[in-house]
């Protein structure tokens, strides 16, 4: 019985991981994507609007410029790329230590 809690935990341990995970690298996507702000302001018609949209629209592109980003201890940037590194290398260490207990 005490074998079996102790899968059970670890499963959910594992599962928690994972879905943190995702959420995390999931945040950082979007914090990406909202980088193109300013990018979006650039292209549209601002040179043919009135005086005070300008002025709004070219401290929007300057407040932008400034780019926001979830990172993981100052090493990495998240994002989806940063997912599937992740997930690929804890895969790869998965199968290693798979292979230890086999032998």
């Amino acid at each position: 019985m005490g074998e079996g809690i102790k899968v059970s935990f670890a499963m959910a341990l594992l599962t928690y991981l994972i879905v943190g995970t995702i959420q995390i690298c999931i945040i950082g996507y979007h914090i990406l994507v909202s980088q193109r702000c300013s990018e979006a302001f650039w292209n549209c018609e601002w040179c043919d609007m009135p005086l005070d949209c300008i002025k709004d629209i070219t401290f929007c592109i300057m407040r932008s410029q400034k780019t926001l980003g979830l990172t993981a201890g100052a090493f990495v940037t998240l994002s989806n790329s940063t997912l599937t590194d992740v997930t690929k290398a804890a895969m790869g260490y998965l199968s290693i230590l798979r292979n230890f207990l086999t032998e």
